[in-house]
């Protein structure tokens, strides 16, 4: 996971402590923060993408999804287009064709 996002994590689950209660975390972070998390994690992974600094499947790992297709559907869901199609779509090279790691 990116040196970003274990910072992130950490300090997301160590705020959750004393919003152990949902709701307190819907009120801070407009949703749970697990799903506040996931956004954030996907945001870095569009960002990764989109700049051509990795690959879909680097970008998904640096943001810390543990498989490329659990994270295509979670970006697929997130944003209404698959990561190969947002990477087309940014006028960035495929990654087949220009892969980074």
């Amino acid at each position: 996971m990116g040196h970003f996002l274990r910072h992130l994590s950490a300090a997301i689950l160590h705020i959750r402590q004393p919003f152990s209660d949902d709701r307190m975390g819907k009120k801070v972070f407009g949703c749970n923060v697990f799903e506040y998390l996931r956004r954030e994690r996907l945001e870095y992974a569009r960002m990764l993408i989109a700049s051509n600094r990795a690959s879909i499947t680097r970008a998904a790992f640096d943001a810390g999804f543990s498989s490329s297709s659990h994270f295509a559907r979670a970006f697929c869901k997130r944003y209404g287009i698959r990561p190969s199609a947002y990477r087309l779509g940014c006028g960035v090279a495929s990654q087949a064709s220009h892969p980074m790691t």
